[in-house]
């Protein structure tokens, strides 16, 4: 169980990693990786996070400060070599150009497979959406009259398939508090008093098989 201060201290944890997350755009996984961090070794939690991203930003720069140093190295000895006569411009022009293609590749890789994730997330999302109204397609059926509402129409149904209102809450997603309220307004627009009856009662009137 986590007390006022605890809880605080998680929420303010929670928000340093999601800020650093957003403001640098890096394509690390803060979550697991401080998980591990957090059930391995015993460290104050806050101590824990500023270590953890801390080491993160280190590391972020150092790969890169190396790959430009290296670039920058090796065009200076291009440039050197060009103009004392030592390397043709055939030599120059081909080094250079190799040099931006796997800067390209590098960073077009990156891209790419940024892109990829991207359109597995919204293949996904769509997925779920259409299990979601086969879903209810299926198992459901309002009204003529649309008495019951989409949300109240998937409450009942999860009622009548035994579900607890915190059961339905974390199905959802949503609060137990809008859970209750849904389940007054099916017993009011069933006038019913109790599951067993609205569920009865949704049968009856055809919203439930």
């Amino acid at each position: 169980m986590l007390y006022g201060d605890e809880v605080s201290g998680v929420r303010c944890e929670c928000k340093m990693l999601l800020t650093f997350r957003i403001t640098f755009n890096l394509n690390f996984r803060l979550t697991a990786d401080y998980y591990f961090l957090s059930t391995h070794y015993t460290y104050p939690p806050s101590l824990l996070a500023l270590n953890f991203v801390t080491m993160r930003i280190t590391k972020f720069i150092f790969i890169y400060a190396l790959l430009i140093t290296g670039i920058l190295i090796t065009w200076f000895i291009l440039e050197k070599l060009f103009f004392t006569g030592t390397l043709s411009y055939q030599w120059f022009i081909t080094i250079a150009g190799s040099l931006i293609l796997i800067a390209g590749i590098y960073f077009g890789r990156n891209i790419f497979t940024k892109t990829i994730i991207k359109k597995e997330k919204e293949i996904i999302e769509k997925e779920v959406i259409v299990e979601k109204e086969v879903f209810l397609s299926n198992d459901l059926k309002l009204a003529e009259n649309n008495l019951l509402s989409v949300r109240e129409s998937e409450i009942l149904l999860l009622i009548s398939k035994g579900f607890t209102n915190e059961s339905i809450a974390k199905e959802l997603f949503i609060s137990l508090n809008t859970v209750k309220t849904h389940i007054a307004n099916i017993f009011i627009k069933l006038d019913v008093k109790n599951r067993t009856s609205a569920i009865a009662e949704a049968k009856n009137m055809k919203i439930l098989y």
